[in-house]
């Protein structure tokens, strides 16, 4: 699961499996990558950088014995397929498999949780990537230090984050990582579609049923399929989508038909106050997690001469698995 942090913040504290990490709100995190199983907790932060360089900071937990044979296969991936012993840092100093204790890694050698490790190993894998691999009684740790920006704001960042961070494994939190809006001011207003927009629509509906040779009565399956091999099959570009602007919305419409059908999606009217006074017509799920613009995103496919990908974005969109990438106003509805 991805979560974008832009107009977000994680809910303190932060738990997964037996990892908990505390301050995260006075962190500049772009966003956390994370997922969570009865034996297995990743979770990765991706930390700003003023330079546009990544830097990540990321621990996997393996429950042992149960999954012993993910974490040694992991392991030995590392090793075999990414390790350079004779690598140098990007200061140009040779890698010390010590060099991120105690600071780095203060809270996996802290007392109790150093005793019993049975296994410790730490290598470079580039300039800019360093492994930890520790093995206890019951538990394995991989944590993975990415940066490209060695500036001293991020050095910062990275230590206090690491003495945030604390594992205990006599718990395991399977539930989702919270956030909350970042600026509670913000919000998005909700409005009906007005009859004459709504109108509209069904005509461009009826005009991409039509474009694809479909009825009205054709099911979500056949209609994503048809518009996917519109979209494939189809010569695209800038001024070839600019010129047959009436078959973006006719297929958008189409597309907008599949989620309201198979998700329960609804066409509205949202306006960001704090933005703009106008209102937008877009398409919303119905737990509001986030809203999208069906025409803009065939608008895009058909604009760009790569081969679309829209089978996949569609489906995961079906399954409720998407960005709430405008969760982060607090949505108000006024219908």
């Amino acid at each position: 699961m991805v979560t974008d942090l832009t107009y977000r913040t994680l809910v303190n504290p932060v738990t997964l499996g037996c990892i908990s990490i505390t301050g995260c709100k006075k962190l500049p995190l772009e966003q956390v990558v994370w997922d969570v199983t009865d034996d297995t907790a990743n979770i990765t932060l991706w930390i700003h950088s003023k330079k546009n360089n990544p830097v990540l900071f990321g621990v996997t937990l393996f429950r042992l014995p149960a999954a012993q044979q993910g974490f040694m296969e992991r392991y030995e991936w590392w090793v075999s397929s990414r390790k350079k012993p004779d690598a140098k840092l990007a200061s140009g100093t040779k890698f010390d498999r010590s060099a991120l204790a105690p600071d780095f890694l203060r809270f996996i050698l802290a007392p109790g949780l150093a005793t019993d490790t049975k296994r410790h190993d730490a290598f470079i894998t580039n300039k800019h990537n360093v492994i930890q691999i520790f093995e206890r009684e019951s538990l394995g740790i991989i944590v993975q230090l990415h940066s490209k920006d060695a500036s001293p704001d991020v050095h910062d960042v990275l230590l206090t984050l690491c003495r945030n961070v604390s594992i205990n494994p006599s718990i395991w939190d399977t539930s989702e990582i919270a956030t909350k809006p970042a600026n509670k001011k913000k919000s998005i207003r909700e409005a009906p579609l007005s009859s004459y927009i709504q109108s509209e629509i069904d005509t461009y509906l009826q005009k991409g049923l039509d474009l694809l040779n479909l009825t009205v009565s054709a099911s979500a399956e056949d209609r994503l399929n048809a518009v996917d091999s519109y979209l494939t099959s189809e010569e695209r570009g800038k001024k070839l989508a600019a010129a047959s602007h009436q078959t973006t919305l006719a297929l958008a419409a189409v597309y907008a038909s599949i989620l309201i059908e198979k998700s329960n999606w609804e066409w509205v009217e949202l306006t960001v106050p704090e933005l703009s006074d106008a209102a937008v017509t877009n398409l919303v799920p119905p737990n509001r997690e986030c809203c999208m613009n069906p025409f803009w995103v065939i608008e895009q496919i058909r604009s760009s001469k790569k081969q679309p990908k829209f089978l996949l974005p569609a489906n995961m969109l079906i399954a409720g698995n998407y960005f709430p990438f405008d969760a982060h106003y607090g949505y108000v509805n006024i219908g």
